[in-house]
């Protein structure tokens, strides 16, 4: 099974992205650099990391001629709140529950 990874990074924010082009599927982890004091914190980092990989999974999706479905979950409060706060501007397809009071959202977009 062929998997296409890539680590994005701005400020403190990590991305880690994984593509499996047979099943057309993606899956994405949000880190944190460290040490901290290196990796100082930016304005809008967690929005510039996420913007890369959908650059990213659009060009995979293009090059490929096949649609990637990209799901991811967190319980991080912080991420919940991003995650309603950019849906339209990031093209979420699905965000369930669309509440960041849940325990757990889980996001989808399809390229």
């Amino acid at each position: 099974m062929t998997t296409i990874h890539k680590d994005v990074y701005k400020g403190s924010k990590t991305l880690s992205i994984d593509i499996s082009v047979e099943q057309g599927t993606a899956t994405i982890r949000f880190g944190t650099r460290e040490p901290r004091w290196l990796y100082w914190r930016q304005a809008g980092e967690t929005t510039a990391v996420f913007k890369e990989a959908d650059v990213l999974l659009t060009e995979t999706s293009r090059r490929l001629r096949k649609s990637i479905i990209l799901r991811f979950d967190t319980a991080n409060t912080h991420l919940k709140q991003w995650i309603l706060a950019h849906e339209d501007e990031l093209g979420f397809d699905e965000v369930v529950p669309r509440t960041s009071r849940a325990y757990r959202v889980t996001v989808q977009k399809i390229y």
